[in-house]
């Protein structure tokens, strides 16, 4: 009777009829005295693997021998990940790890391996119960929070990052045990902290890191990390912010241009566009509060000073239900709490500002201040084809901050405010005056509750936006807009012993917007609102599942901003399968919508500020589907490819009524869009080297009155590359190249002249009054040149005395491309974006 080579299945069955069966084929191969089985010190068996489930790891044992595992799969551990690195050892060797790792035992009957679990191990599990390691990774001299670093728990193989917040929580670890806790983050020492965890009891820990003077890689990064479990998001922390090319100075808004699918309409404005959306449709938040004009000196750099910066979340789309009120994109920015430790002061000029930041301990808290003001307008001329525009503008922010554990343990209260002004007086009444201002103050309280795995904050903020254009004698319209924000809201976490997630929370919002319009004849006519908005949202996130991640949640409108809004709900899907160890596959689905626009004119050059309104009743509310799926593949620890496909339907967007006649026609109309596109990008990080490239392809189509055309920002091929270098003795280096296809443009064919009536009561202007009306071709129907630039920037940090002093030489268009701008309407000469434009900054730190 041969019965050597004969395969049994895994069982998936359970109860007494399989053990029956186990026990009868045990029975029969004892009675075959003459069957013989391999020995288990043969053959000799090589196996490294990473993070991979016990049954994968089980199968790959059974191909690369004779041996065959049955087992009863309820009683076994086959989702524990396993980590073996074994070479040439036999397989009695291999199963001596696993039994001694995962209390198995391996019972052999010729080649047959019985595994069952040790007598004893389910019930003394049971009896140790399960409980919940939580903490905080601050910077050891400045008691900072480190958002996105990464902890490793060694003994189970698992391991999460922290929030923006320099939070972390790991639960389901079994009790009564110690655990090896390893924390990194770029730029610091890696540390090594043990942590006990008590049955039904959580484990709070400080951990410091302190920073190092070398580069440090992650190489503790061994399990699922829980930052690269979302679709669409990038998350910088100031160190990846500083480790891209700066242009003028150092500016967020530039920044994230670097990332496929972010588009900019050319070198003059830091005005982004997600995915084929308007500008308006991206969501600014800072300290959770929105900023609705987040642009200074006609739209060249944010009003975000990134010394204020200590995380930033951007979407790109596909964002989770916590956020509201744009259809495209959400960038979430977290300020610096400020030095708890030792008072310090930062001094920075460039050529264009001079800024300054103050922080320091407080009573059980911590404070800081940033302010940065213009002095000079020479190097923006070169933004404006060496016209001088009389800009002035400012910023400054403050936060005070304050724990105390013998008041409320593990709890943080922050009072936080931030302004902007930017001014544009020419001194003439023949020329327009233009100014507009952000301005917003809140109070935050964050905590965590002592006995329960429970996230909470409380949130209230009053935010305004104002901007006027005063036309004086120009030909110019008037327009004057005011919006008033003032918001409460409460948002909560809750983990699950078993490692899923409940989240939601409740936001009453009150805005008022003020928007005067002038006419023809120079009237002012208000066509601002007012409304209130009661809206929830609520989630829950499945990880507990071994290969699938998912985020199923929705927005709840219970009470409209707009009166024309009659979406109840919003419903999102965040969805992450690892079918490999080192390969994702990702999915994405949402709807949107936007109850606040502007009037603005996407085929503008130059947008100074957009005024905002409410939706009035004749507009239907503008919304969003979002569709996305990508995968994610690790090529090796330090390469890491990406790919995601998108197409978004957007419908009722509030667009420029271009057909605008009389007094009495609506100032905006009902329109609708698709985008789609496919974004590849490399990601290449090592010691010294830290590279991302990129390749978009995209297009987006809009529809106004039944007529198709393609926004100014559409661009259909887009390669992106930046690259920073370590170049050791404290110097670095960086670079950033961008290549666009030509975008879309409206051709000039002529002009004719066209009498012009604001002074229609004086005869004597009848004959002369005229000005040249441009005839235009289809819109947007042809394409400008390809568009291509290479930025190149050079820092050096030093020490002299007890400061620290960093200076950057930042070279724009290094090769001096010739990049289209635009034809003068008059002259008909064409206009070219920025030349070769060498700058220099200086940062000194006290």
């Amino acid at each position: 009777m041969e019965i050597n080579n004969l395969k049994i299945s895994k069982t998936v069955i359970s109860g007494s009829f399989v053990q029956g069966v186990m026990l009868s084929w045990m029975i029969l191969i004892l009675l075959t005295g003459n069957v013989q089985g391999q020995d288990l010190s043969e053959p000799r068996v090589g196996l490294k693997v990473d993070n991979m489930p016990l049954d994968e790891v089980l199968q790959i044992l059974e191909r690369k021998t004779t041996f065959t595992f049955s087992y009863l799969n309820k009683e076994l551990p086959l989702s524990e990940r396993v980590t073996l690195d074994v070479q040439d050892k036999s397989m009695q060797q291999i199963l001596e790890i696993l039994s001694q790792k995962y209390a198995l035992t391996f019972t052999r009957i010729n080649n047959i391996i019985i595994i069952k679990k040790k007598e004893g191990a389910e019930e003394k599990n049971i009896s140790q119960g399960a409980g919940i390691l939580r903490g905080v990774v601050r910077d050891s001299l400045t008691s900072e929070v480190l958002p996105y670093a990464h902890i490793y728990i060694r003994e189970i193989n698992r391991a999460v990052g922290t929030d923006n917040r320099g939070y972390f929580i790991v639960s389901s670890l079994p009790a009564k045990k110690e655990y090896t806790v390893v924390v990194t983050f770029v730029g610091y020492s890696p540390k090594v902290v043990m942590a006990s965890i008590e049955k039904n009891e959580i484990t709070h820990i400080d951990i410091a890191l302190a920073k190092s003077d070398i580069e440090v890689n992650n190489v503790y990064v061994f399990g699922e990390r829980a930052a690269e479990e979302e679709l669409t998001v990038k998350k910088f922390s100031i160190t990846d912010i500083q480790n891209i090319t700066q242009g003028v100075e150092l500016d967020i808004m530039r920044s994230i241009q670097f990332e496929p699918g972010v588009q900019s309409a050319g070198d003059v404005s830091a005005r982004y566009y997600v995915r084929g959306g308007a500008s308006n449709e991206n969501l600014v938040l800072l300290n959770e509060t929105p900023i609705y004009n987040p642009f200074h000196a006609l739209g060249i750099f944010s009003v975000i000073d990134p010394d204020m910066i200590n995380s930033v979340e951007f979407y790109k789309g596909g964002f989770g239900a916590k956020y509201d009120g744009r259809l495209s994109s959400v960038m979430d920015i977290i300020t610096k709490d400020g030095n708890r430790n030792n008072f310090g002061a930062t001094a920075a000029l460039s050529e264009l500002t001079v800024k300054t930041a103050l922080e320091g301990p407080i009573p059980d808290g911590s404070f800081i201040f940033t302010g940065r003001k213009s002095y000079s307008n020479e190097i923006l001329n070169k933004f404006t084809n060496d016209k001088s525009v009389p800009i002035d503008f400012y910023d400054a922010s403050f936060k005070v901050n304050y724990s105390n554990p013998e008041f409320l343990p593990i709890s943080k209260f922050t009072f936080f405010g931030f302004v902007s002004e930017d001014k544009i007086d020419y001194k003439s009444m023949l020329y327009a005056n233009y100014d507009w201002s952000n301005s917003n103050i809140g109070f935050n309280w964050f905590t965590a509750t002592h006995d329960s795995p429970l996230f909470a904050e409380l949130t209230l903020y009053y935010s305004k936006f104002s901007g006027s254009e005063i036309p004086n004698s120009s030909n110019d319209r008037q327009i004057i807009n005011k919006l008033d924000d003032l918001t409460f809201k409460t948002d909560f976490n809750y983990v699950l012993n078993d490692r899923n997630e409940y989240y939601g929370g409740v936001k009453i919002n009150y805005i008022k917007t003020t928007l005067l319009l002038s006419n023809s004849i120079g009237q002012l006519n208000d066509v601002g609102s007012e409304g209130t908005s009661f809206s929830g949202y609520a989630g829950y996130k499945l990880l507990n599942i071994n290969k699938l991640k998912a985020d199923l949640g929705s927005r709840f409108n219970i009470m409209k901003l707009a009166e024309s809004s009659s979406m109840f709900f919003e419903p999102r899907m965040n969805v992450v399968y690892s079918l490999l160890p080192t390969l994702k596959l990702k999915a994405a689905w949402g709807i949107y919508q936007q109850q606040l626009v502007t009037i603005s004119d996407e085929d503008e050059v130059l947008a100074l500020f957009e005024p905002w309104m409410v939706t009035p009743d004749y507009l239907k509310v503008s919304s969003a589907t979002h569709y996305i799926a990508g995968l994610e593949y690790n090529l090796d620890e330090n390469l890491k490819v990406s790919i995601e496909g998108y197409y978004k339907v957007m419908h009722n967007l509030a667009v420029i009524n271009d057909e605008l006649i009389y007094p009495t026609d609506k100032q905006l109309i009902n329109g609708s869009g698709e985008s789609q596109g496919t974004e590849i990008t490399m990601n290449y990080k090592t010691g010294w080297i830290n590279a991302q490239l990129s390749y978009a392809y995209s297009t987006t189509t809009k529809r106004i009155r039944d007529v198709e055309y393609h926004p100014r920002y559409d661009s259909r091929n887009n390669v992106k590359f930046i690259m920073n270098s370590d170049l050791g003795n404290n110097w670095s280096a960086n670079i950033g190249w961008n290549y666009n296809s030509g975008m879309p443009f409206t051709q000039l064919l002529g002009y004719y002249n066209k009498f012009n009536p604001s002074d229609i009561f004086n005869s004597s202007t009848w004959l002369t009054n005229y000005f040249y009306f441009p005839i235009l071709a289809d819109r947007n129907a042809a394409h400008l040149p390809d568009y291509h630039r290479m930025d190149v920037s050079v820092s050096k940090r030093t020490k002299l005395w007890s400061m620290n002093i960093t200076i950057d030489l930042n070279i724009i268009n290094i090769y001096d491309r010739e990049n289209f701008f635009y034809f003068d309407e008059k002259t008909g000469k064409r206009v070219n974006m920025l030349p070769f434009l060498p700058s220099i900054d200086i940062k000194v730190e006290l």
